[in-house]
């Protein structure tokens, strides 16, 4: 609790002075998450195809409409991937609430990007005890963890505002302050950050069924509900 609350007062001291000179609201998706919509608009384009290894990242604008145009890929995967992304990307079209500046709808460009993972990994399982460690006050050890999330997904912004906490708590002030700036300036270019590929074979055959079976899947479901829906139909 006592990191929280250290973290809640430097982000409003830190943020008084980006505010001091325009006050930023990142758009919202009317959808509720956007992730998981994101998610299940690229399942439903790739259907049960292996992704492979490798990023994308999708530069777009969202305008004061509220539609998305302008959309960039940037591929370090295959270009199935990217144009599945596009395609994902574009179904978000008309479902955002536009950027505000001082209170004005503005178009804006932003990015999402998404992390194809061929192999099964531990992240989850090592994002869940770093968050542990930090809970149970083993602030050095959760430390050393979050440097290597930092240094896997650079462009991510939770881990630097989580780390800007710890390193509070235990004297960096300076370091603090950097994480904080570096997570307003990827809070305000990236909308979502999508890792895809970290399914079983079995749990890709599932989503691209309920897929085929509901036509417009709105979000990713748990793997009981697929199995119930798919038995169902």
């Amino acid at each position: 609790m006592k990191q929280i609350t250290f973290l809640v007062i430097m982000l409003l001291m830190y943020s008084a002075n980006v505010i001091s000179q325009e006050e930023f609201t990142q758009a919202t998706f009317k959808e509720g998450d956007a992730q998981k919509f994101i998610t299940s608009k690229f399942y439903m384009f790739n259907g049960n195809k292996a992704t492979g290894d490798g990023t994308v990242t999708i530069s777009f604008t969202i305008n004061e409409k509220g539609e998305v145009i302008d959309v960039i890929p940037e591929i370090n995967s295959s270009k199935t991937n990217g144009l599945n992304a596009m395609l994902a990307v574009q179904k978000t079209n008309g479902l955002w609430n536009p950027t505000l500046i001082d209170g004005k709808e503005v178009s804006y460009i932003y990015k999402i990007k998404f992390h194809f993972i061929n192999k099964k990994g531990t992240f989850s399982e090592d994002y869940r005890k770093a968050k542990r460690l930090n809970e149970k006050g083993k602030y050095e050890k959760a430390l050393k963890m979050y440097n290597k999330f930092v240094e896997k997904y650079t462009d991510e912004a939770k881990f630097y505002y989580e780390r800007a906490a710890i390193k509070e708590v235990i004297g960096d002030e300076k370091g603090a302050q950097l994480d904080l700036r570096k997570f307003d300036e990827l809070n305000r270019t990236f909308l979502a950050h999508i890792k895809v590929g970290l399914f079983a074979v079995e749990r890709r055959k599932m989503m691209y069924k309920e897929v085929r079976v509901s036509g417009e899947s709105t979000g990713q479901l748990t793997e009981r509900e697929l199995k119930k829906l798919i038995k169902n139909k």
